[in-house]
């Protein structure tokens, strides 16, 4: 019997935590129909769990979750016996996440920062409907605005919080 190693229950507790809406977006960007992916993702972190032993902390923990995420979605395939994307396709999809999710970026360091330099009013906008996860229409009268109002503020917030992003990361918007 194979001993395995396992790290502590919190830390991959954390892994789970940091990683999980990365596997569902690249399980979104990989499968048409989105009734399995939650299924998916949680098939994901099961074999994750199970191959604690595997897991090289000198190496990319999302880029090998996402390996374990393009097996289980190409098994999800055969099992309905259609065609996968092409391995292009996975090869330009993987290439897109592994940008998207490096490990050394501090991409919410970077994002606490340019929401700091954000107006007041842009500001209680994007914590009202991304953060508190309010509707428009809620997040609106919240704030004592009309709808429109409300999704000119979160266009203006996105746009100032993109060229913020890519300012600090040294791209253009």
């Amino acid at each position: 019997m194979a001993t395995v190693i396992s790290m502590p229950s919190q830390a991959f507790e954390e892994l789970v935590r940091t990683h999980h809406r990365m596997v569902l977006a690249y399980l979104r960007s990989l499968l048409p129909d989105h009734a399995p992916i939650e299924d998916l993702a949680q098939e994901c972190f099961l074999v994750a769990f199970r191959r604690q032993a595997d897991i090289d902390p000198e190496r990319d923990f999302g880029r090998w979750l996402r390996g374990i995420a393009r097996m289980q979605t190409l098994a999800w395939w055969r099992q309905r016996r259609e065609q996968p994307l092409s391995a292009e396709q996975f090869v330009a999809i993987e290439e897109r996440y592994a940008t998207w999710f490096e490990p050394e970026t501090d991409m919410l360091g970077d994002l606490s920062a340019c929401l700091e330099l954000l107006s007041d009013v842009l500001r209680q906008a994007v914590q009202a409907f991304y953060l508190d996860q309010l509707s428009i229409v809620e997040a609106a009268a919240r704030l004592g605005i009309g709808g429109d109002a409300f999704k000119k503020r979160l266009q203006r917030a996105r746009e100032e919080l993109a060229a913020c992003l890519a300012r600090r990361r040294g791209s253009t918007p």
